[in-house]
């Protein structure tokens, strides 16, 4: 079954079928229009492929200025991330482990690759859950489900 969709052009990787995906979903598509859910896949996209199939695209310039924002926000948050881990590790509520999309973006780390990091994910031993929480809300974090 043929689709259009972006989440196809990701799936598909590299080569001719990756290709094929990205002429089916591309054309026609407007940057001011396109949802955040989108952006984030659009980003994640082989940077090689995604250079070469914008080459001579107008909206070249500004999918990579979208691909830049992603990579600092994601380097923000995961230095965010590392230090709330480093002050439950002090507090001795560890140890912690980076979850979710922070360890994907330290794990699939190379040149010119992004994986967004849209919140954090924390892995600690549930028997100092309660003593965690208490310690991120001192520090003006909440726990969210």
């Amino acid at each position: 079954m043929m689709t259009n969709s972006l989440l196809d052009v990701v799936l598909a990787g590299r080569g001719p079928a990756a290709t094929e995906a990205w002429n089916r979903w591309w054309p026609g598509k407007d940057l001011d229009t396109m949802g955040w859910p989108e952006a984030q896949l659009l980003v994640m996209l082989d940077p090689t492929q995604r250079r070469r199939w914008l080459r001579d695209d107008p909206a070249a310039p500004r999918v990579e200025g979208l691909v830049r924002r992603a990579w600092t926000e994601s380097g923000l948050r995961v230095r965010l991330a590392r230090e709330l881990a480093a002050s439950l590790a002090a507090a001795q509520l560890g140890p912690v482990i980076l979850a979710g999309p922070a360890a994907a973006f330290l794990t699939g780390l190379r040149r010119g690759a992004v994986r967004p990091v849209t919140e954090i994910h924390l892995l600690l031993p549930r028997s100092g859950l309660d003593r965690a929480v208490a310690h991120l809300a001192r520090l003006g974090w909440q726990l969210t489900w």
